[in-house]
């Protein structure tokens, strides 16, 4: 599942630099964290710091899917 040459050539690697350069420093860690699938989700955060798995807000598994629905 990596990076192919036909991927990396379906990027606008460009783009890519100038949408992180309108970015500050705050909004860019999250993006950069999705990018690479290393959003501190509470599911995550269980894992490794044995802390609760559940959303704050509303008390479900909190997972990348359910942080963006």
């Amino acid at each position: 599942m990596g990076m192919t040459r036909a991927k990396d050539a379906m990027i606008t690697w460009e783009l890519l630099v100038d949408s992180f350069d309108q970015l500050n420093l705050a909004k860019l860690v999250p993006v950069i964290k999705f990018i690479n699938n290393a959003w501190g989700t509470a599911t995550r955060m269980h894992k490794y710091f044995n802390s609760n798995p559940k959303c704050p807000m509303c008390n479900m598994e909190e997972d990348m899917a359910h942080v963006f629905s």
